[in-house]
């Protein structure tokens, strides 16, 4: 089974560094997951329940607008990601 590398990060001045990294990675399962807005991409607000609720970006695909994500507790995080 394919195994998903998040990069999680706050951009700052290294915003492009981070979009060249993901781009880069995307055949190879990098995911980009900012925590703060994101001007290259898609910038996706979760609300305190998991839902989303609201996307901005190109091609931002608004129909997701209200749909819950998967979430986890802190506990249940550090437990996956240590397997």
């Amino acid at each position: 089974m394919p195994q998903w590398t998040f990069v999680m990060a706050a951009p700052g001045e290294e915003v492009e560094d981070l979009r060249r990294a993901v781009a880069a990675g995307a055949e190879c399962l990098v995911l980009g997951l900012m925590l703060a807005p994101w001007p290259t991409g898609l910038t996706c607000e979760v609300d305190a329940e998991g839902r989303i609720a609201g996307l901005d970006g190109p091609q931002a695909p608004h129909h997701w607008v209200g749909d819950r994500l998967p979430t986890a507790t802190m506990a249940q995080a550090k437990a996956r990601l240590v397997r």
